[in-house]
């Protein structure tokens, strides 16, 4: 038998990690002017938009009348040349064909074969009687029992 060479195990060093709190009251700032100087900025920009908006929208406005003047102007202008196209087209008359009224045929009557139904066997007055005899010598071998 081969014995086995005792191994020593390395010391595990435990690492404690500290948890960051998700929501802190302080926390720090690197540059803290910089800092303060972009919030500044984009409150000033975020302002000026703000005092914009009115502007923007009048002028939006302003764009779309004129684009729904010249719609209405070319409307006209399309509905003006329609009527002067259909004046100027020879008036035709349209006969219109007559239509045969459609008679529908009734269907014509299949002829349904007419399928015999098995007929009940008959039986023989001698077949009668032996089942019967049949049937007394059941019951009685019944009853001795």
């Amino acid at each position: 038998m081969v014995k086995k060479k005792a191994v020593k195990k390395k010391p595990v060093l435990k690492r404690t990690v500290k948890r960051k709190d998700e929501n802190p009251v302080h926390i720090m700032i690197n540059s803290p002017l910089k800092f303060r100087k972009q919030v500044l900025n984009c409150a000033l920009d975020t302002a000026q938009m703000l005092q914009e908006y009115p502007q923007l929208k009048e002028k939006q406005e302003k764009e779309k009348s004129v684009v729904l003047r010249k719609l209405h102007t070319t409307m006209k202008q399309i509905k003006i040349n329609y009527n002067k196209l259909e004046k100027a087209m020879p008036k035709v008359q349209y006969q219109e064909e007559k239509k045969k009224p459609v008679v529908k045929e009734a269907p014509k009557a299949k002829e349904v074969e007419h399928i015999e139904s098995p007929k009940p066997v008959e039986h023989k007055p001698a077949e009668v009687d032996k089942l019967k005899q049949e049937l007394e010598d059941i019951e009685r071998k019944i009853s001795q029992l």
